[in-house]
């Protein structure tokens, strides 16, 4: 007896960390649930351990939702349910481990974060995640997957990585990420990376993807599509963009379809850049492509086509390879090439014809090479030799 009961005390003393609940939040004085908040619901769950839980939700919550040093943490959405705060972040996760959001609209104010992720791994399963500042941030050291979930309307960025963070984007049972009317649709910044397949880009003021200083790729089997009100993807201040999968169509971007600058690089290996650019600008230059200022691209399998401006702009000691392409159908210039920079063809034959203007341009201190690759009509180029 003397033993059983000191195996008692020990277990008693001893704390389970690993227990598991399952509990119900309804939210806007909803009857019927465990807890009328996810506040109160977390606070209560922490005390009996900081992991393995499942906060089922119904209801609107009103709330600042803060996620603190938990593990195996899923809030999940019934129906309609929403998570709001009009003072600021809507959720905001910090220091924990597989925290997941699944099927909820967490909708945020102008000048905050709707989700702000700090030292943490979140997946955001469906849903919405609108109206705030940026919408979905990653910052610092922090590693964020989105399923199939809409992110939209908020002032600055859709998605920004930023502080050695990654974020993946990929679709759900085969509904895509959808990111639109957003101020940029996709940031990635200060060494952090993004992962996109098979998403929509859709109607971004600024820009629908941006690595500035960060690495974008895309990936996947399906189509990503970019089409938005200012440019379509930009790689700046030394980001990157590389295409390893997939199929990229950017179109009907207004300003510059794709953009590499400022000692940045940009690889597309299977895309199509159609009707890019406005004649109307008043930028200082628009294009279907423009790679300049030190940047460099590689093009392979490439279609850049029926922009009303030059199709492609190299310039101010940038280059660009070209393999298996097509530039065809651009409202100026097929291929303009200025100021110290270059153009390569290469490997696989590349068709430059049908441009309204020439579809060759260069400049005398540029390069052009590669002519046994390349298939051009129109020039004004006198180094480019057939």
């Amino acid at each position: 007896m003397r033993v059983i009961t000191l195996l008692l005390v020990f277990v008693c003393l001893v704390p389970i960390t690993g227990l598991a609940n399952d509990v119900t939040v309804g939210c806007g004085g909803l009857s019927g649930f465990n807890y009328p908040s996810v506040t109160v619901a977390l606070n209560e769950l922490r005390g009996i351990s900081n992991r393995n839980h499942t906060i089922t939700i119904s209801g609107t919550c009103v709330e600042r939702v803060e996620v603190t040093d938990f593990e195996n943490v899923s809030l999940i959405g019934t129906p309609g349910a929403t998570i709001t705060n009009p003072g600021g972040p809507a959720v905001r996760v910090e220091f924990s481990k597989n925290i997941t959001l699944r099927d909820l609209v967490i909708h945020g104010v102008i000048g905050y974060p709707v989700i702000r992720v700090s030292d943490s791994s979140v997946d955001i399963r469906g849903g919405t995640v609108e109206g705030g500042g940026n919408g979905v941030e990653a910052n610092p050291n922090s590693r964020i997957n989105i399923y199939g979930s809409t992110i939209q309307d908020n002032e600055q960025n859709g998605v920004s990585a930023s502080g050695n963070s990654s974020v993946g984007i990929r679709p759900r049972s085969g509904q895509k990420v959808v990111i639109q009317h957003n101020g940029t649709g996709v940031w990635a910044t200060d060494g952090s990376s993004v992962t996109i397949w098979e998403t929509d880009v859709l109607d971004n003021v600024l820009c629908g993807v941006k690595a500035a200083g960060g690495h974008v790729e895309f990936g996947g089997n399906g189509q990503t599509r970019i089409a938005n009100s200012g440019n379509g993807v930009v790689a700046n201040r030394g980001g990157t963009v590389v295409q390893l999968g997939g199929f990229v169509l950017v179109d009907n971007n207004r300003q510059v379809g794709v953009t590499s600058r400022l000692g940045s690089s940009i690889v597309l290996m299977n895309a199509a850049i159609d009707n890019n650019g406005d004649p109307n600008s008043t930028l200082p230059f628009t294009a279907g492509v423009a790679v300049e200022v030190s940047a460099t691209a590689f093009f392979s399998h490439v279609t850049i086509s029926n922009s009303p401006v030059t199709g492609l702009l190299v310039r101010d000691n940038a280059s660009v390879i070209l393999t298996g392409s097509t530039i065809t159908g651009n409202g100026a210039d097929g291929i303009r090439v200025e100021t110290l920079s270059g153009v390569r063809f290469q490997i696989m034959p590349t068709t430059v014809t049908g441009n309204s203007g020439s579809d060759l341009v260069c400049g005398s201190d540029t390069y052009v090479v590669g002519g046994s690759f390349a298939n051009v009509g129109k020039d004004k180029c006198p180094q480019f030799k057939k």
